[in-house]
């Protein structure tokens, strides 16, 4: 998985870039990933050795110099303000930006803002006077290094070290914790500083070179997603390792080398939409309400819901509603009511979607008829998806398919335009799954009948 798809560029136009830990690298390995032409620019420097970074480099010193822009359109092209103090490049001004941004939107051009300085450091915390991120960002990536974790709360490791105590509650040299990155992150005046309100903001923690720097990332992405829209992990390659990776060459065009980031866990917020809203025709009474495990089946599926992490958890109902409400009414869930639940799956499909908040990045499906799913297999499924952002993810037992299934948010528009009682595998074709392995072949079963449920109780003695 590139960096375009982990930060899922599809969805934007613009992206600026703050923080510390490698933000420079990140944002010029994206330029190389995306269709050229790009534009690169800057709100406070760059330095001038990053300028090799670019195919073209036009300095702006006055407005009308905006002009030649289109002249140098070609391959990834960095602008900035004139040279200063010998190894900077000065930024663009508020008008100079919005002329880029025009341009760059008339043209359907890829648009990248460093916004902010670090002075090479893996952390830092913004100064009075920064970031400056222009209003009109569709996102902005919040960069951390994790190599500072658990190390002293020092200038080699932070920039502003003062300001990081002030806003952590941490005294200098004292060990830099989860917790305090946690704090810096989401505080508004460290992480969060002058995002603007309809930005997708994301988090993006760099050099988790170890397994127990990955697990501690993604321990720190639990506390960060219930304010950022996701958490990306990501590291420099080694260079022994670049053979295994598919698109070592995007970073590599007209000559230039930068080295590769390989995009190790995407972590975003999974919902969890539980189908409840059939008549149960064949069994003649609601299946909803049978017992399994001495629980009613939509009480167990919501469990399963909740163990697996999902978040929110939606439970569609239709026909039995008056029935299955007192039963969900202290579950902590959002019960949707399909009153078009005689047309088809389909409509408890978009029924769900409907009421979805925009930053999900994925949803489980489950059916209510199911309660024999175990929350490990539902996790499976996300840390595949986690780890690739496939389309759709579904478990396989010897050979054959099963659910419950994961689909990503860019299949959503095509779930949304399912008809009658077409359900989510209507997609297969057009998205061919990523799939799970999983022992249990009682995944396989579902219930439709009295014979279905004995047989479903039978199994689980």
């Amino acid at each position: 998985m590139n960096l375009v798809r982990a930060l899922r560029f599809d969805e934007v136009e613009s992206m600026a870039f703050v923080g510390a830990g490698g933000k420079t690298t990140t944002m010029f390995q994206l330029a190389r990933q995306l269709i050229p032409p790009v534009l690169v620019t800057t709100t406070t420097h760059i330095g001038t050795w990053q300028v090799k970074l670019a195919d073209r480099h036009l300095i702006v010193d006055t407005d009308s110099q905006l002009e030649l822009i289109e002249e140098q359109m070609k391959g990834v092209v960095l602008i900035t303000g004139p040279l200063s103090g010998g190894e900077k490049m000065t930024g663009l001004n508020n008008r100079q930006l919005e002329h880029i941004h025009k341009f760059a939107q008339s043209t359907q051009t890829p648009l990248l803002i460093e916004a902010d300085g670090s002075r090479q450091r893996p952390i830092k915390a913004p100064g009075s006077s920064e970031p400056v991120i222009p209003e009109f960002v569709d996102a902005v990536v919040v960069v951390v290094g994790l190599s500072a974790l658990d190390q002293n709360l020092t200038e080699t490791w932070v920039h502003r070290p003062n300001r990081f105590a002030q806003i952590t509650g941490l005294s200098r040299g004292d060990r830099i914790t989860l917790d305090s990155l946690v704090k810096m992150l989401t505080h508004p005046g460290g992480g969060l500083k002058d995002i603007p309100d309809n930005a997708r903001s994301i988090a993006l923690l760099t050099q988790v070179r170890t397994q127990n720097l990955q697990a501690k990332g993604k321990r720190l992405a639990q506390h960060l997603l219930p304010i950022y829209q996701s958490v990306i992990l990501t590291s420099l390659a080694d260079n022994d390792k670049l053979n295994n990776i598919d698109d070592k060459n995007d970073n590599q065009q007209s000559g230039i080398d930068i080295q590769k980031i390989v995009v190790f866990a995407v972590l975003e917020r999974v919902a969890g939409i539980v189908l409840a809203a059939g008549g149960s025709v064949r069994l003649g009474e609601p299946k909803q309400l049978l017992l399994w495990q001495g629980e009613p089946f939509i009480e167990k599926v919501v469990s399963i819901a909740r163990e697996s992490g999902l978040w929110p958890i939606l439970v569609v109902t239709g026909a039995y509603r008056d029935q299955i409400e007192p039963v969900i009414k202290s579950l902590a869930v959002q019960e949707v009511h399909n009153v078009d639940w005689e047309s088809g799956q389909s409509t408890s499909i978009r029924a769900g979607l409907e009421v979805l908040p925009q930053d999900v990045g994925a949803v489980v499906f489950l059916l209510v008829d199911q309660p024999q799913v175990r929350p490990r297999l539902v996790q499976n499924l996300v840390e595949c998806h986690t780890s690739s952002l496939a389309p759709v993810v579904a478990p396989q037992i010897n050979g054959q398919r099963g659910n419950p299934v994961l689909f990503d948010r860019s299949t959503f528009s095509d779930l949304m335009n399912l008809k009658g009682d077409n359900g989510g595998r209507a997609l297969f074709p057009k998205y061919s799954p990523s799939l799970v392995n999983w022992g249990d072949q009682s995944i396989l079963y579902d219930v439709d009948t009295f014979d279905d449920y004995h047989s479903l109780i039978s199994r689980d003695k």
